[in-house]
């Protein structure tokens, strides 16, 4: 399978993602509750996409190759991408529902909540982030603590790409 198409097939198993299945319990049945979040970064070489959880499972995926699984294995990936998940449902307000995902263009930013309720989606151009800002940061930090642990480092002026020597 090329590198591409296993991006896209595990992509879409994390949108796809019931919560039940990955041992999410006790979500709310009134409200919405955000239990994932799934951030695709476009690049001229491809697409970025970080899967995080409420569990604390993250995983980094490129679609030009490579990548990272079980995060939730390491406490600082773990933490960080609760944090992230969290936060993320702080955005659901601003977030727009979708029935169908779409990948994001060079510089665009894509955050899929995953919820209880459906999918939302929050979008941005990478150089203009402006009230996604603070989510972003958010994000990276999840990044980071992949890329401690991660043989293919994501660098950039925003984050950007480059194999480790």
């Amino acid at each position: 399978m090329s590198e591409d198409k296993l991006w896209s097939v595990m992509r879409t198993a994390a949108i796809l993602t019931n919560p039940k299945e990955i041992g999410i319990k006790n979500l709310s049945e009134k409200d919405i509750s955000v239990f994932g979040v799934v951030m695709d970064i476009g690049y001229e070489e491809g697409t970025a996409t970080l899967i995080s959880y409420i569990t604390g499972d993250a995983s980094l995926y490129y679609s030009f190759g490579g990548g990272f699984v079980n995060g939730a294995s390491k406490a600082e990936i773990k933490n960080a991408a609760i944090k992230f998940v969290t936060e993320a449902q702080e955005y659901l307000q601003k977030a727009e529902p979708v029935k169908e995902v779409s990948v994001p263009k060079l510089n665009e930013i894509f955050f899929y909540l995953l919820s209880n309720k459906g999918l939302f989606l929050l979008k941005a151009n990478i150089e203009k982030i402006n009230e996604l800002s603070e989510l972003f940061k958010t994000a990276n930090t999840v990044i980071s603590a992949i890329n401690v642990y991660s043989e293919v480092k994501l660098k950039h002026k925003y984050f950007g790409f480059t194999k480790k020597a």
